[in-house]
Formats: structure tokens, C-alpha cells, sequence
């Protein structure tokens, strides 16, 4: 005869043996340990940077607030008057504006450093590229240039590119440089 269900075996219950409890309370003690030294870390390292976020941003603001009323006739006016090519003022005069998220016009005796956003050398040769192509200047033999590795402000730029003489399509886009350069 078959045996009633009430006499089937109780269900056996899993016990946690110390050993399981040893191994669960290691990854539970670390985890509790390192989250708050992880967030504390964090904490270090987010306040200074937060801190000095807001300084800059107030530093470039008054900035700008120096600056109102600048625009490219202040900036062309900073340069004797025949002795730099116009549209290579205003290339290099919108080029920085624009990489200054145009919160302030540039100067001529800005350094092409924090202000600009202009601070390694592969930065500085990107700017006078775009701004060369741009113009139609060549750079072919830039250490003819009087300039030449002497560029550490605005000015330095635009009279570098003035210096430069004017390439094939660039005379071909603007006739009148042919005697010139």
C-alpha cells in the first residue's frame, strides 16, 4: 500500500554553514568599505574641479564685460594700417572669435593661450592653416618669415599670415596681390 503524503520526509531547509556566511561577509565587507571611500574619491576630486569651473567661467566674464562694445573695426584699428592684409584680420579676427565661443572678441596683444583655447602648438598650426587656406596664403618656406617661430599672440599671427606670400589660388582669387607680397 502507497503511503500517505503526511508521512512524506520533511523539506530539508538550507542552512547557511559558516563557511557559505564567511564567503558572502567578505564581498558584503568590501563592498561597505570601499563605496564610501569611492565616493568620498569622488568627492575630492569633483570639488576643486567644480571650483575652478566656476572661476573660470567668472574669470571670462569679466572678460567680456571688459570687452563689450569690441568688434572687428576695434581689432583692425590695433594694426598699422597698410602693413597687414585685411582679409587675413578678419580670418584670424573670426577664426578666435569663434574658438572663444564668442563670449569676447579677441585683441591683438591676447596670448594665444587659456583665453583663446589656443594652448598646444598643433592648435597654433591648425588656426594659421585654416586661416592660410582661407586667405590664400602659401606656406611654403615659412622660416623665410620674419615671424617665424615667434608666434605667441594674436598680432604675431596675423602678421605671420601678412608675411606669407600669397599662393596660386589665392591670386587667382584676389588679382589685385599680384604685385604685391
Amino acid at each position: 500500500m502507497r503511503k500517505l503524503s503526511r508521512h512524506l520526509p520533511p523539506l530539508e531547509t538550507a542552512t547557511m554553514t559558516t563557511e557559505g556566511c564567511f564567503l558572502w561577509c567578505i564581498p558584503v565587507a568590501a563592498f561597505l568599505y570601499l563605496v564610501p571611500q569611492v565616493i568620498g574619491i569622488a568627492l575630492l576630486l569633483a570639488v576643486p574641479i567644480l571650483l575652478l569651473s566656476l572661476r573660470e567661467d567668472r574669470r571670462r566674464a569679466r572678460l567680456a564685460a571688459g570687452r563689450r562694445g569690441e568688434s572687428i573695426c576695434t581689432f583692425a584699428r590695433s594694426f598699422p594700417r597698410r602693413s597687414v592684409d585685411p582679409w587675413v584680420l578678419r580670418a584670424v579676427y573670426e577664426e578666435l572669435h569663434r574658438a572663444a565661443d564668442s563670449s569676447f572678441p579677441p585683441r591683438s596683444m591676447d596670448p594665444l593661450g587659456l583665453d583663446l583655447g589656443i594652448c598646444e602648438v598643433e592648435d597654433v598650426e591648425d588656426l594659421i592653416v585654416g586661416v592660410a587656406d582661407r586667405v590664400g596664403r602659401s606656406l611654403d618656406a615659412p622660416e623665410d618669415n620674419p615671424h617665424y617661430a615667434r608666434i605667441e599672440t594674436v598680432g604675431d599671427v596675423v602678421r605671420f599670415l601678412s608675411a606669407q606670400p600669397p599662393s596660386p589660388a589665392g591670386l587667382a582669387l584676389r588679382p589685385y596681390l599680384r604685385g604685391s607680397s
